[in-house]
């Protein structure tokens, strides 16, 4: 049997081809930590968590275990956390204020960069304290949780462990695909690349190109939509079948409805969006999404070729008025399957309304909100709760 031993140093004897090495081992793991309160905690819209299928036996590991990976937290300066938001809102349109957040004593802000599956635990063991609470009559205090400290991190910085999480935790591929759209882009803004082959290659095969470009797909989809994948109303891939139909939809709402302004065009591609989101059930296969996908811009691809039917009847109708009937018609239409939401888990419902309400500019019927609370008041009475509240709006 052979045994190792250490050599030191100072029994070497160095040769020809021998050097001493003289610099000093790494020390890996060493991070700056700190406990902080859970709502203190910052994060913005456009990291929140997907319906992430192991959320309850995370929730039931932490409850048991504890944390055994702290979370990844920035602490940042009113510029930096303004910067980026700056670039979370040129990236994705998020609206984010930074006045409605507040800082610490110090005038920092404590923004979640990765980690964001296990905060979402710890949020839902929150609540579940936060109604034991209410049962007992007792003050609830928040509780506080061991954080990885990054000091000052630029957003490039902030992407690249957004980046380096995706890699070795594996989160659901929603997550993963906004990581890697934000780092994609931020490059282009910053000149690190230009184009899609270049940031492959800097990125050293860690990614395909397969992948990107389904990120850059889901990437195109309104926020709203994007939020009720999110929520589990439209899996990954059908929101990527819907996502590659975006620049078609421009074109047709542009040419049909002779539009150049881009908040228009935007609208009608949004209320497009709204309503077919609606037709597409969370359980469908991905050919049947597809199929279901080419069907419903068939038209748009026929009045899009020369000398169609339909590029003939506009010489009769002013464009402006054609997409007034169309939007009154997306409309009707959308409206009539908000009645078959009731099948909908009711984070779905939530959700959809929200949709619905941003796209068609008004809110369902009182009676359809008192149905949803009763769900909800249901659901809360089946886990021992006294009241669940639902911001629906």
């Amino acid at each position: 049997m052979t045994t190792a031993r250490v050599v030191s140093p100072e029994h070497v004897e160095a040769g020809p081809d021998l050097r001493l090495v003289t610099e000093a081992a790494p020390e890996y793991g060493r991070w700056q930590q700190a406990s902080l309160p859970v709502d203190k905690i910052i994060t913005v819209s456009q990291t929140r968590p997907a319906a992430n299928p192991e959320h309850e036996r995370l929730v039931e590991s932490i409850a048991t275990n504890g944390l055994i990976n702290p979370l990844d937290v920035a602490v940042l300066s009113r510029d930096r956390l303004v910067d980026y938001l700056d670039f979370v809102k040129e990236t994705w349109g998020d609206k984010t204020d930074i006045d409605e957040l507040t800082p610490d004593d110090s005038g920092n802000y404590y923004l979640l960069m990765a980690g964001h599956s296990r905060l979402a635990a710890i949020n839902e063991l929150e609540w579940q304290r936060q109604l034991r609470s209410v049962e007992n009559h007792e003050l609830f205090q928040s509780a506080n949780v061991i954080c990885k400290l990054h000091p000052q991190p630029t957003p490039a910085e902030i992407v690249a462990i957004q980046l380096a999480e995706n890699i070795h935790d594996k989160p659901p591929a929603e997550r993963a695909a906004m990581v890697l759209v934000e780092n994609y882009r931020y490059g282009q803004r910053h000149g690190m690349w230009s184009t899609k082959s270049e940031y492959l290659q800097s990125q050293e095969g860690k990614f395909s190109k397969y992948a990107l470009d389904q990120a850059l797909h889901f990437a195109n989809l309104p926020a709203r939509v994007r939020d009720f994948t999110f929520a589990g109303g439209l899996s990954y891939q059908a929101a990527i079948e819907l996502g590659k139909q975006r620049d078609l939809l421009v074109t047709y709402f542009s040419e049909r409805f002779a539009m150049s302004d881009p908040f228009e065009i935007d609208e009608q591609v949004d209320i497009w969006y709204g309503r077919h989101v609606l037709d597409i059930k969370s359980d469908w296969p991905v050919a049947k999404v597809r199929s279901f996908v080419e069907q419903s811009v068939a038209v748009m691809k026929e009045f899009l070729a020369e000398d169609s039917p339909e590029q003939m009847l506009n010489f009769m109708i002013s464009p402006a008025e054609q997409a007034r009937q169309y939007r009154d018609q997306q409309l009707r239409a959308y409206r009539k399957e908000l009645l078959q939401l009731e099948s909908r888990p009711l984070v779905q419902w939530q959700k959809v309304v929200k949709l619905h309400h941003a796209i068609a500019g008004v809110k369902p019927a009182p009676e359809r909100l008192e149905a949803a609370h009763e769900r909800a008041t249901n659901a809360a009475a089946s886990v021992g709760a006294s009241a669940l509240a639902l911001e629906l709006a």
